[in-house]
């Protein structure tokens, strides 16, 4: 959680995010490690020999494929002390990378000519009853686009008028990609509210059509993306996966991240975080005073140089 904290200060803007959506995140993160690096040699036939593998720690920790063991040793060392992490994490995060790559490289190639593409209307609006009075309006009969232009919370809708082009699954916003392949064409949505850490919106969505059209080549990575997410989805719904991370213990973890930082990158810098104002989960028993937490040191780093593949490869 504090690699990940560090690596993305997104979650760091408030200590609502850093309680409420890291730990659940980096769960999620290292479930996606376990089933890229066990199940995509036997389902996808995708592997990473120790070649590879060592070329792409290699880049990762900064040492070129000609610098001798002792460099090696010496920059791995270095990467672990910075990271936080144990080698065989390490090993086991670069690896993922890495198959992680060639697997979105696999289905993009594989991408059909043609997938299902749906065209949607949009109205943007920041409330509820704003969403409404917008919905009102074009069920009244006033044009769509007239509406958008004039309510929208959406810039765009200033000039395309709140229409939304032929796009593949996985090519709209969330809040309104699922709507898009499920609704009836024509049908105009109740509000949809989706929020985020930045706040919530709400959407009224019109289908427009939906049909089989021809992948563009910016369309490529969208269908890529939607094939590899749903193949982590279906490799984890075979898995038998146990999850002890309960509200305590993750609050307990977050105050932990909050009071242990890693050194900030000289180039992402961190935003500072007030422990003092975590709360624990509902439900859960009071935490200790956030400031009475002890720093725990970072993992110990290998004493002797490390050779190439071996532990956690």
């Amino acid at each position: 959680m504090r690699y990940e904290a560090d690596q993305h200060p997104e979650f760091r803007q408030s200590v609502q995010t850093l309680v409420q959506v890291l730990p659940d995140s980096v769960t999620q993160t290292l479930l996606n490690e376990i089933t890229l690096v066990s199940r995509a040699p036997s389902d996808l036939g995708v592997t990473v020999d120790d070649s590879e593998a060592d070329a792409a720690l290699r880049v990762k920790i900064g040492v070129s494929p000609g610098e001798d063991q002792r460099r090696f040793a010496d920059a791995l060392r270095n990467a672990l002390k910075k990271s936080g992490l144990h080698e065989s994490e390490y090993r086991r995060m670069v690896l993922a990378d890495t198959i992680k790559t060639k697997v979105q490289q696999k289905f993009q190639a594989e991408v059909p000519a043609t997938v299902q593409q749906a065209k949607v209307d949009v109205i943007a609006a920041s409330t509820t009853d704003a969403a409404n009075v917008a919905s009102a309006r074009v069920k009244n009969g006033e044009d769509w686009a007239t509406v958008a232009k004039d309510v929208s919370a959406d810039p765009s809708a200033k000039t395309d008028g709140g229409i939304k082009d032929y796009q593949p699954q996985g090519g709209f916003l969330p809040a309104y990609d699922g709507y898009a392949f499920s609704a009836p064409v024509g049908q105009i949505s109740e509000p949809l509210q989706y929020s985020t850490t930045q706040g919530t919106a709400y959407f009224v969505v019109r289908v427009e059509d939906r049909a089989d059209k021809p992948v563009t080549d910016a369309q490529k990575t969208t269908v890529a993306t939607k094939r590899y997410n749903e193949w982590l989805s279906d490799m984890q719904s075979q898995m038998v996966v146990t999850k002890d991370f309960d509200d305590q213990s993750k609050s307990d973890a977050a105050l932990w991240v909050a009071q242990n930082r890693l050194p900030p990158s000289p180039t992402v810098p961190v935003p500072a975080v007030q422990p003092t104002a975590v709360v624990p989960a509902p439900g859960s028993a009071p935490t200790e005073n956030p400031a009475a937490v002890t720093p725990v040191e970072s993992p110990p780093v290998p004493n002797q140089p490390v050779a190439p593949g071996g532990n956690g490869q």
